[in-house]
Protein backbone atom coordinates (compact mmCIF):
# COMPACT_ATOMS: atom_id res chain seq x y z
CA UNK A 1 0.00 0.00 0.00
CA UNK A 2 0.89 3.25 -0.11
CA UNK A 3 1.05 6.91 1.46
CA UNK A 4 -1.40 6.64 4.08
CA UNK A 5 -2.79 3.78 3.58
CA UNK A 6 0.35 2.00 3.68
CA UNK A 7 -1.31 1.79 8.39
CA UNK A 8 -4.68 0.55 6.90
CA UNK A 9 -5.57 -3.01 6.56
CA UNK A 10 -7.47 -2.22 3.37
CA UNK A 11 -8.55 0.12 1.13
CA UNK A 12 -12.03 -0.83 2.82
CA UNK A 13 -10.50 0.08 6.43
CA UNK A 14 -8.87 2.93 4.60
CA UNK A 15 -12.63 3.97 3.38
CA UNK A 16 -13.79 3.73 6.75
CA UNK A 17 -11.17 5.38 8.55
CA UNK A 18 -11.83 8.48 6.33
CA UNK A 19 -15.72 8.58 6.78
CA UNK A 20 -15.23 8.51 10.28
CA UNK A 21 -13.07 11.53 10.14
CA UNK A 22 -15.68 13.07 7.59
CA UNK A 23 -18.91 12.37 9.53
CA UNK A 24 -18.41 15.63 11.87
CA UNK A 25 -18.12 17.62 8.42
CA UNK A 26 -20.30 15.83 6.18
CA UNK A 27 -23.16 16.30 9.34
CA UNK A 28 -22.98 19.60 9.55
CA UNK A 29 -23.62 20.50 5.75
CA UNK A 30 -27.10 20.29 3.27
CA UNK A 31 -26.98 16.87 2.47
CA UNK A 32 -26.56 17.40 -1.18
CA UNK A 33 -22.61 18.93 -0.11
CA UNK A 34 -22.51 16.50 2.41
CA UNK A 35 -22.80 13.50 -0.34
CA UNK A 36 -20.51 15.53 -2.94
CA UNK A 37 -18.13 15.64 -0.12
CA UNK A 38 -18.59 11.81 0.88
CA UNK A 39 -17.91 10.93 -2.50
CA UNK A 40 -14.62 13.51 -2.95
CA UNK A 41 -13.54 11.44 0.17
CA UNK A 42 -14.14 7.73 -0.95
CA UNK A 43 -12.01 8.99 -4.59
CA UNK A 44 -9.38 10.62 -2.95
CA UNK A 45 -8.85 7.52 -0.97
CA UNK A 46 -9.09 4.97 -4.14
CA UNK A 47 -6.97 7.50 -5.92
CA UNK A 48 -3.94 6.70 -2.76
CA UNK A 49 -4.53 3.37 -3.67
CA UNK A 50 -4.62 3.33 -7.15
CA UNK A 51 -2.74 6.34 -8.71
CA UNK A 52 0.95 6.67 -8.92
CA UNK A 53 1.63 10.60 -8.85
CA UNK A 54 2.63 13.35 -6.65
CA UNK A 55 0.00 14.53 -4.54
CA UNK A 56 -0.88 17.31 -6.43
CA UNK A 57 -2.09 15.43 -9.25
CA UNK A 58 -4.02 13.21 -7.02
CA UNK A 59 -6.20 16.08 -5.85
CA UNK A 60 -6.43 17.15 -9.49
CA UNK A 61 -7.96 13.88 -9.92
CA UNK A 62 -10.22 14.50 -7.13
CA UNK A 63 -11.20 17.78 -8.19
CA UNK A 64 -12.01 16.63 -11.53
CA UNK A 65 -14.48 13.55 -10.05
CA UNK A 66 -15.55 16.43 -7.26
CA UNK A 67 -16.36 18.57 -10.31
CA UNK A 68 -18.42 16.44 -12.51
CA UNK A 69 -21.11 15.11 -9.29
CA UNK A 70 -21.44 18.89 -8.91
CA UNK A 71 -22.31 19.12 -12.77
CA UNK A 72 -24.17 15.78 -12.07
CA UNK A 73 -25.92 17.25 -9.11
CA UNK A 74 -26.52 20.62 -10.88
CA UNK A 75 -28.52 19.27 -14.01
CA UNK A 76 -30.32 17.21 -12.02
CA UNK A 77 -31.89 20.24 -10.10
CA UNK A 78 -32.07 22.05 -12.86
CA UNK A 79 -34.71 19.29 -14.17
CA UNK A 80 -36.30 19.69 -11.00
CA UNK A 81 -36.73 23.65 -11.23
CA UNK A 82 -34.48 23.89 -8.43
CA UNK A 83 -31.60 26.24 -8.46
CA UNK A 84 -27.70 24.82 -8.50
CA UNK A 85 -25.73 24.13 -5.88
CA UNK A 86 -23.26 27.26 -4.68
CA UNK A 87 -20.53 28.48 -6.92
CA UNK A 88 -17.97 28.02 -4.19
CA UNK A 89 -19.18 24.08 -3.14
CA UNK A 90 -16.55 23.13 -5.48
CA UNK A 91 -13.96 24.74 -3.09
CA UNK A 92 -15.93 23.68 0.27
CA UNK A 93 -15.37 20.06 -0.86
CA UNK A 94 -11.80 20.15 -1.45
CA UNK A 95 -11.31 22.20 1.41
CA UNK A 96 -12.91 19.28 3.35
CA UNK A 97 -11.32 16.34 1.53
CA UNK A 98 -8.14 18.31 2.08
CA UNK A 99 -8.67 18.15 6.01
CA UNK A 100 -9.62 14.37 5.77
CA UNK A 101 -6.28 13.51 3.40
CA UNK A 102 -3.94 15.53 5.94
CA UNK A 103 -5.76 13.65 8.93
CA UNK A 104 -5.12 10.51 7.28
CA UNK A 105 -1.55 11.19 6.55
CA UNK A 106 -0.92 12.56 9.78
CA UNK A 107 -2.41 9.34 11.39
CA UNK A 108 -0.40 7.25 8.86
CA UNK A 109 2.67 9.22 10.04
CA UNK A 110 2.51 9.34 13.81
CA UNK A 111 1.55 5.22 13.31
CA UNK A 112 4.51 3.87 11.13
CA UNK A 113 6.61 6.71 10.11
CA UNK A 114 8.07 6.98 6.78
CA UNK A 115 11.56 5.43 6.33
CA UNK A 116 14.08 7.71 5.18
CA UNK A 117 17.39 7.44 4.02
CA UNK A 118 18.86 6.95 7.76
CA UNK A 119 16.09 4.93 8.79
CA UNK A 120 15.73 1.53 6.68
CA UNK A 121 12.30 0.44 6.07
CA UNK A 122 11.19 -2.53 8.39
Amino acid sequence: MKGFLRVFQSILHGLEAAATIAAPIVKAVDPQIGALMTQATQTAVLVEATVEAPGAQKAQIVGQATQAGIDLTNALLQSQGKPPLPTNVGDAVAASTKIIVDTMNATANTVAPKATADTPAA
